[in-house]
């Protein structure tokens, strides 16, 4: 039995170094975490600084924003009145009710004209741009007979079809329902696609002005005739300033700002535009509003 405090020896050296070899790997461990944890101290910092940071250049972009509405409106507001006076003054002489012209001076008031009219547009549309881009919180959303809109825009646009040869036809969907928009701006919307598809239809073409509803909202779809939209500027269509080569061809008077105000617009509703088109038949944008 004399075997017995030797095996006990044994297991006592054994457990003390297993002991021995524990606290080392805690002491590591403890001072792994410590070094860890002071590593996300200085990153949770980095990152307050960071967010601090990135607010503070997020504040003075919206001001900077916010300065560039107040300028755009001001100076649109400023330049309307006096564009207008003048159009309004050429066209006196031009009706005759202004006496003292000779016709080559009339020619060139035309022109003159023919140019305040293009500037007031883009004065307009500055103005639209600025009041859509407000966001949605800025528009007056109240219920709104969809159909009885389009109608009224298409109303003011046939006298134009009937006098450059072209045909728009109206079909409106019978179950329509009232949508909650506000519908200045989804007159705005209607206009200018009403608008674009007259410019780019030539002569015996036709224009399709077409509203579909279905429990989730409405479709608009409004179709030409017309020269469509070239491959190249299909990517670009919806950016401001970005016009069809064929808008020259065709001398229209836009400011190649129409088609960003409108989707600026329908998205601002939470609806979306897209559109179809093949150069040389025409095109079809469909714009959906959820509602």
């Amino acid at each position: 039995m004399e075997y017995l405090p030797l095996v006990l020896i044994a297991c006592a050296v054994g457990a003390t170094g297993a002991f021995a070899v524990a606290g080392r790997r805690m002491r590591a461990l403890e001072k792994s975490l410590a070094q860890k944890t002071g590593d996300l101290d200085r990153t949770s910092k980095l990152l307050i600084e960071k967010n601090i940071e990135l607010l503070d250049r997020a504040v003075r972009l919206q001001k900077l924003l916010e300065a560039k509405s107040d300028f755009i409106s001001i100076a649109s507001h400023q330049l309307r009145t006096p564009m207008t006076e003048i159009k309004w003054g050429i066209e006196l002489v031009q009706e005759g009710i202004v006496p003292g012209f000779t016709p080559e001076q009339i020619k060139h008031l035309t022109r003159l004209h023919e140019s305040s009219t293009k500037m007031i547009r883009l004065v307009n549309d500055l103005l639209v741009m600025v009041h859509a881009e407000a966001g949605y919180g800025e528009y007056k959303i109240a219920s709104c007979d969809i159909n009885a809109l389009t109608e009224k825009v298409v109303g003011r646009y046939e006298a134009a079809a009937r006098e450059q040869k072209k045909k728009i036809i109206l079909r409106l969907d019978k179950t329509g329902r009232p949508i909650a928009v506000d519908s200045d701006m989804i007159e705005i919307v209607l206009a200018n696609l009403v608008e674009n598809a007259l410019w780019y239809t030539r002569e015996e073409g036709t224009i399709d002005v077409v509203t579909n509803f279905d429990p989730k909202g409405v479709t608009l779809a409004i179709s030409d005739t017309g020269v469509g939209i070239p491959v190249e500027m299909r990517d670009v269509v919806f950016q401001k300033f970005k016009r069809s080569p064929a808008a020259v061809v065709m001398n229209t008077n836009g400011s190649g700002l129409g088609l960003y105000i409108v989707r600026n617009i329908v998205e601002q509703h939470g609806g979306a535009i897209t559109f179809d088109s093949t150069e040389g038949k025409g095109t079809t944008f469909q714009v959906r509003i959820p509602g």
